[in-house]
């Protein structure tokens, strides 16, 4: 039996001659993204670590999007402080206004298939439409990526999800999860791998395939990873 994307994406990034699911990796992170609810928590953490050299600051995304604009000074504060971080780091800054973390990171083309792209919100499964590893992680965790280029993962069971067809007028991405959600109910992908394969998802426009990565977050998913195609390069 073949591998699945996911199996496929944390053997290579983690250096192995094979994973299954149930294993557990330490793979090397292409790129991160923190967000500005969440970066309070990760800079405490490198303080605290004491941190010097934040080899992955480089490749991270810091975006201003939750608070947009800030509605008070704890959050204007925060931004600040997310500002003074990318001058010190080499961080990329995304200022309000310029879009959300699950938009800007991959229209400004940076990460591509097979990537690990770690994020702090649940919703960084929107990455798998391009054929990476998205997920969300905690601001403490990308503190440690950002020292160390890396995190652990348990390899997650894949729920393979076979899509025939084509959507029909008035029919959406979401309403395939909605579907899913009735199925499998809220919790029915916890840590799991959603792989989305079949005419209707190769018939989707980038838009929807990004809707049904980003909402099998409210499934449960780990991730949610769609093969890549022309159109994934476009």
């Amino acid at each position: 039996m073949g591998s699945t994307i996911v199996e496929k994406i944390l053997t290579a990034r983690s250096n192995k001659t094979s994973v299954t699911a149930g294993d557990v990796v330490i793979a090397s992170v292409d790129f991160a993204m923190i967000h500005d609810a969440r970066a309070a928590n990760a800079f405490t953490m490198v303080e605290k670590l004491g941190a010097v050299e934040l080899p992955l600051a480089r490749r991270t995304a810091l975006v201003l999007d939750h608070y947009s604009p800030p509605p008070h000074a704890e959050a204007a504060n925060t931004h600040r402080a997310m500002r003074a971080f990318a001058d010190r780091y080499g961080a990329t800054v995304f200022a309000v206004g310029e879009g959300i973390s699950h938009q800007v990171l991959p229209e400004g083309g940076h990460f591509t298939c097979g990537d690990v792209v770690v994020g702090t919100d649940t919703h960084s499964t929107t990455y798998g439409a391009f054929n990476a590893f998205g997920t969300g992680v905690e601001g403490t965790d990308l503190s440690c990526v950002m020292m160390t280029g890396k995190l652990w993962f348990r390899v997650p069971e894949t729920i393979h999800v076979e899509l025939s067809g084509q959507l029909q007028s008035g029919v959406w991405a979401k309403d395939v999860t909605l579907t899913m959600l009735k199925k499998l109910g809220a919790e029915g992908a916890n840590y799991k791998a959603i792989e989305y394969t079949g005419s209707a998802v190769a018939a989707m426009e980038m838009d929807d395939r990004m809707t049904l990565s980003n909402h099998a977050a409210e499934l449960g998913a780990k991730a949610a990873l769609l093969e890549a195609d022309e159109k994934t390069f476009m």
